[in-house]
């Protein structure tokens, strides 16, 4: 109701105009209330849209509210505004002392149906109520401090979303419409395990502030990482009423730190892949010579099938050393200027057989423009050959494998995504690491190959998947002018 509307309700004898920042109430002859001034509400602590309360009664504390009838009939029977002293209810619980100047509301034919209340402190000449505004403007100010810095979410007792700012829509990508009334699960990225929820329900349940970082998940299904602060707000029964949470964009952080304990492993594997290579690489090769040796001195069929079988282990052995050798290998000394382009278009023409066998096809949208980077061309052409042999093999009744160049913040961006079976949740934390393969004949030292060459490249790699829904990696490397 705005001030016009609310302003022709009004007895003509009562010149004032008002508005939704005016501390009034409207109720009818038994309570039951027809308006509310916003502002009212938000001193109560409440929101327009959370406001509990349709009978004034309720709202009043019982002790005053067979006084609060006699005097509303004493109001219509004399047609005078009658003060009194009374208490509301608080959102939190607690009884907030009022002064109300009860009017009637005449309607033209003369008959009083409704009742204005004057919300104010008459005898303090309205201070009451000027700290009332000055409060709530302050609250005003901190809300909007709140909302220029940190990602804010109010939950109800039962966790249902009841309010949600600018940066939680900003963030989350979904609306206020596709939020309010959730609650929370509608972002959960599936990272934490119930234990990790069971202990921060546990602890805000009982009235007690959690702190911690949360993996959530946009509505287009990318990640992101919040610090998180949940402040449960007590009613005097000691019991919340509504949860707080305070979030702040920690992703970049997060992200930083994966590449730095990355680095470390990779450091740490490069040195004991180097010890290991060379100390298997030698024996193995004799091996292999006095294998080839027998087989050349036996006559007997079934005798030759073992040796082969021996030479074929003895070629896997030696495949995983090379791979060893490849983690270990030092840094190039000099990288050559390069358009990833045209490497990565190399790499495609050079699978296309391979991709036609296997019921793949292949499409690749290059950047209009030569897109430069400083690059140990071979190392980087086995991290795409790796990564787009991996994709194919993960649809083995065929599909499509998208590769995209892009230029985004002076970074080339080479994105791959097939349409596979795709990688768990609980896969997907443990590609990078060493040994470990979702491939039931992988050793797991491809990817990490991988990320080592990227990392040599000062580049990142990113890899987002779902089962049954693909695999996409994201890998970027610095351009170059």
């Amino acid at each position: 109701m705005d001030g016009g509307t609310l302003s022709t309700m009004l007895n003509k004898e009562i010149s004032i105009e008002l508005d939704t920042t005016d501390l009034i109430i409207i109720i009818d002859r038994n309570g039951w209330i027809k308006f509310c001034s916003t502002v009212l509400k938000s001193i109560f602590g409440y929101q327009s849209d959370n406001f509990p309360y349709t009978n004034f009664y309720e709202w009043l504390h019982p002790m005053n509210a067979d006084a609060f009838r006699e005097l509303i009939k004493d109001t219509e029977l004399k047609m005078n505004s009658i003060e009194t002293n009374c208490k509301s209810k608080h959102h939190n619980g607690n009884w907030l002392p009022l002064n109300i100047k009860v009017t009637p509301l005449k309607t033209e034919s003369g008959e009083v149906n409704d009742f204005v209340l004057f919300v104010h402190n008459q005898s303090t000449d309205s201070i009451f109520e000027e700290q009332l505004k000055n409060s709530l403007k302050e609250l005003i100010d901190i809300k909007h401090a709140l909302d220029e810095s940190s990602i804010i979410a109010i939950t109800d007792p039962r966790g249902k979303i009841i309010y949600v700012n600018d940066k939680f829509c900003e963030i989350s990508q979904y609306t206020r419409d596709e939020l309010i009334g959730k609650d929370h699960r509608v972002i959960n990225s599936g990272f934490h395990n119930k234990d990790f929820f069971k202990q921060l329900y546990r602890t805000i349940g009982t009235g007690n502030v959690w702190k911690g970082e949360i993996q959530n998940k946009a509505k287009d299904g990318s990640f992101y990482w919040v610090h998180t602060t949940i402040v449960p707000f007590l009613n005097d029964k000691g019991k919340p009423y509504q949860y707080v949470s305070i979030r702040t964009d920690i992703t970049d952080r997060k992200k930083a730190e994966e590449m730095v304990m990355r680095s470390k492993e990779l450091a740490i594997i490069g040195e004991l892949s180097a010890g290991i290579a060379h100390e298997i690489r030698n024996p193995l090769t004799m091996l292999k010579g006095y294998t080839e040796f027998l087989k050349d001195e036996t006559k007997e069929q079934e005798n030759l099938e073992y040796f082969d079988i021996l030479l074929e282990e003895i070629d896997r052995i030696d495949f995983i050393v090379g791979e060893f050798m490849a983690l270990a290998k030092p840094k190039a000394a000099e990288f050559m200027k390069k358009n990833v382009n045209t490497i990565v278009k190399q790499i495609t023409l050079f699978l296309k057989s391979e991709a036609k066998y296997n019921n793949v096809s292949i499409s690749i949208e290059e950047f209009p423009q030569p897109l430069f980077i400083q690059c140990d061309e071979n190392r980087l052409k086995q991290v795409f050959l790796n990564i787009m042999k991996n994709g194919m093999e993960s649809m083995p009744k065929g599909g499509h494998l998208y590769i995209s160049i892009k230029k985004e913040n002076n970074q080339a961006v080479v994105t791959i995504r097939d349409e596979g079976v795709g990688i768990p949740p609980e896969q997907l934390k443990k590609l990078s690491e060493p040994f470990f393969s979702t491939k039931k004949k992988g050793n797991g030292l491809g990817l990490m190959v991988s990320y080592k060459i990227i990392d040599e490249h000062q580049g990142t790699v990113q890899v987002e998947s779902e089962v049954d829904n693909g695999t996409t990696f994201i890998i970027s490397l610095p351009e170059i002018n």
